[in-house]
């Protein structure tokens, strides 16, 4: 369904003032809404034993370090404009930056979202779970093609997940002006994780992952004639490392991933580049029985 564009007037004492108001604003907004694109990981390489249960909660906060200031740059002017006459309509220039800044917070938006995770071990050497964050749902299984788990050597784990995702609305929502008729995105997920137990005291982890994702947008600028429509696939190619510390059943969390986004998608008749690096930092807590 179409968002009505809102409209906030606020006197401007001076351009450098009302930039810093709008970022802190967006940020806000972001922070708030949740938006990360489950990048993590959380969880050891060693799966759970028959019968064997892990509860985890922790808190992602996804990073896109090429994205986050050309996103605010490019809603920061033409909503200016806005402000100044809600009849304003955006020059094809324009509205190619805001295409630009859709795309960007679809694939790869920054934000902190809840990660909050329940596995069970249904065989030895597998186990499968869910995974629910603010803005996905996410299931996975993963199988133990290395090691024993015992803490005698090193093991390695492969994972295959997929993800759907919820939002449709607030991770857009700091482009006021941007109207979503209808969004979609769905991940595969493939995590090869090698790490090993230390004991009673822990677990270490790490190791490459790979996200495929296909995503979904029509979206109307506000006052503008023409629905924009894109779809297609991108791609997110990177790492992560994590260790777990406690003691026997119940450990804290802290993980980072750093992932390249590959996106070249089209939107009316352009290829855009909304590629760059992403890094994730994590803490939580888990347990396993």
């Amino acid at each position: 369904m179409r968002r009505a564009p809102i409209h906030v007037c606020v006197p401007r004492q001076s351009r450098g003032i009302m930039a810093a108001v709008r970022a802190a604003a967006a940020v806000s907004l972001l922070a708030a809404a949740g938006c990360s694109a489950g990048l993590a990981t959380m969880q050891p390489a060693q799966t759970l034993p028959k019968g064997g249960w892990h509860a985890g909660a922790g808190v992602n906060v996804q990073i896109p370090v090429t994205r986050t200031l050309e996103v605010l740059d490019a809603a920061q002017d033409i909503d200016d404009s806005y402000v100044k006459n809600p009849d304003y309509t955006p020059t094809e220039e324009e509205q190619h930056r805001y295409q630009d800044a859709m795309l960007g917070l679809a694939l790869s938006a920054p934000g902190a979202t809840v990660d909050l995770m329940l596995r069970h071990g249904f065989a030895r050497r597998f186990d499968a779970g869910v995974r629910f964050t603010t803005t996905a749902v996410h299931a996975d299984g993963k199988y133990q093609f290395l090691g024993e788990g015992d803490g005698s050597g090193w093991d390695g784990a492969i994972s295959l997940g997929y993800a759907h995702h919820l939002f449709d609305s607030l991770v857009f929502d700091v482009l006021e002006h941007l109207g979503i008729d209808d969004f979609a995105r769905e991940d595969l997920q493939i995590p090869l994780i090698f790490g090993r137990r230390m004991g009673q005291w822990g677990f270490l982890w790490g190791g490459p992952k790979y996200v495929l994702t296909y995503y979904a947008v029509d979206a109307r600028i506000a006052n503008a004639a023409e629905v924009e429509s894109t779809e297609g696939f991108v791609h997110y190619v990177g790492g992560f490392a994590g260790v777990a510390l406690g003691w026997r059943w119940v450990h804290a969390i802290a993980e980072l991933t750093v992932m390249d986004l590959i996106a070249k998608p089209t939107i009316a008749g352009r290829e855009v580049d909304v590629g760059g690096i992403i890094v994730v930092p994590s803490l939580g807590l888990m347990a396993r029985w």
